[in-house]
């Protein structure tokens, strides 16, 4: 279905459409710590089970971005880059999920105002993807360590969204 709309309704869309895959790329990031504490800073194969490792992956996946954060920096001696990364990427997640659009009120009801908006979205969806390819590296050096093959997550992940849409009724 495509509709007829003018060009400040699009640009308007575009902006919510950047904000959300802002957020998006922000959980994917979060998921990732999650992974990573869960595997190379978990349990270890030899150590637990499958069960035991799913049990702790859910219990980090409940957890709050500043907390994982906290614990990543506990469990793990970081490059300092990467640390401040972190720290940085924390503090916009913050920013985008409690203030993005009330700090950008003015901004937004301009085209100027929302290209800037645009940019500034794109590079905070950048940084935490760029973060999230990091850990995503990390978890799967330490999985083909440990056994863990790229067929045998993505089949994990098939599972997972099989059993979301149960879940959603679809």
């Amino acid at each position: 279905m495509e509709e007829d709309i003018d060009k400040e309704s699009h640009h308007i869309r575009e902006v919510y459409a950047q904000y959300g895959l802002a957020m998006y790329q922000a959980q994917c990031f979060e998921r990732g710590i999650a992974i990573v504490l869960a595997s190379v800073y978990g349990i270890q194969p030899k150590d637990g089970t499958r069960s035991m490792y799913q049990k702790t992956l859910e219990g980090h996946f409940e957890r709050t971005l500043g907390g994982l954060v906290k614990e990543l920096g506990k469990a793990a001696r970081l490059p300092l880059e990467f640390e401040a990364n972190i720290k940085d990427a924390l503090k916009k997640r913050n920013w985008l999920a409690h203030n993005y659009f009330w700090d950008r009120a003015d901004s937004f009801f301009s085209s100027d105002g929302r290209e800037k908006m645009l940019l500034e979205l794109r590079e905070t969806a950048y940084l935490f993807k760029k973060l999230d390819e990091y850990l995503a590296a990390i978890s799967m050096a330490w999985g083909e360590k440990h056994g863990v093959t790229p067929q045998m997550i993505e089949k994990d992940m098939e599972s997972l969204i099989l059993n979301a849409d149960c879940e959603f009724g679809e």
